[in-house]
């Protein structure tokens, strides 16, 4: 995972927030040629939230655009999630992708 703190201008652009919000920090969670899932920190008029983004690469012309938006986490339990998730994928044999050991290497 990387952050915002962590990374320098040169590795990584800001992530395409809309400018309604003021991004914060970020952690990615994943980062393809054509896909981006990020945990962000933003501020708006609204105060600070966490929101779930995933961004799709459409081309050139169209550049990034949000698969999934705007979905706050902070009334979510994302251990119950990835629990939840990992019983429904072994009882269905659908293989997760995930790195399950959490450490801050990329």
């Amino acid at each position: 995972m990387r952050s915002k703190e962590t990374e320098s201008d040169s590795d990584t652009p800001l992530l395409p927030v809309s400018s309604f919000y003021k991004l914060l920090d970020y952690r990615i969670y994943l980062r393809t040629k054509t896909r981006l899932v990020a945990l962000c920190a933003v501020s708006s008029d609204r105060g600070n939230e966490l929101k779930l983004y995933e961004w799709e690469w459409r081309g050139e012309v169209k550049g990034w655009k949000v698969g999934l938006a705007n979905l706050k986490v902070e009334q979510l339990n994302l251990l119950r999630i990835a629990k939840d998730a990992q019983e429904l994928a072994q009882k269905h044999a659908i293989p997760l992708k995930w790195d399950l050991s959490i450490t801050d290497k990329e």
